[in-house]
């Protein structure tokens, strides 16, 4: 799997665009040769990082068992700040607060029966608002994980979120060790 660097909210890195190809805003899945692969779909998601006291609530996936942000792929015109919402609602029944946006994050994932997407996942953080999150529609479980020892049965994309995460200040602009600092692990 491909992931690039996070790119800064409101600045989009897009797959090219078959001639003739247009419009704005949230689009469908497009298509594009993908050299041999067959068709590469495109798609905008969006994920929300939830946070309370240190730790982050994450789903482990029911597709692929691994541990990931609750987020999904936009609907038709839905903005991201929305489909944030709409998929922690839907695979944890929680809601939250103001969103603030940790990055956008382009990335390859490819799908149990061989189908590749090419995501821009739009990732935000808000402060947990309280209730009991439950694992519902495609995430088979939900937990809560201390930010300093974040699992590692994660995909790449993940991963990337987790890097941009631990690199938020704290209160006094101090900063958060990286994934697997200070856990006793050597390099």
């Amino acid at each position: 799997m491909d992931v690039a660097s996070p790119l800064s909210p409101g600045e989009t890195r897009r797959a090219p665009q078959e001639r003739g190809a247009g419009g704005e805003g949230a689009t469908p899945p497009r298509s594009h040769p993908s050299h041999g692969q067959g068709d590469l779909n495109c798609r905008v998601g969006a994920g929300v990082v939830v946070l309370h006291a240190e730790t982050v609530l994450l789903v482990r996936r029911s597709d692929n068992a691994l541990w990931d942000v609750p987020g999904g792929g936009a609907e038709a015109g839905e903005l991201p700040e929305d489909t944030a919402r709409r998929e922690l609602r839907e695979e944890t029944g929680l809601s939250v607060g103001a969103l603030r946006g940790l990055g956008v994050f382009p990335h390859r994932h490819t799908y149990p029966e061989g189908n590749v997407v090419a995501w821009e996942t739009h990732v935000f953080t808000a402060d947990f608002a309280g209730g009991e999150p439950r694992a519902s529609d495609d995430a088979a479980q939900v937990r809560w994980w201390p930010l300093a020892a974040l699992p590692d049965d994660v995909s790449d994309a993940t991963r990337a979120y987790f890097t941009a995460l631990v690199q938020l200040p704290l209160p006094g602009g101090l900063v958060r060790a990286a994934c697997g600092e200070g856990r006793g692990e050597e390099s």
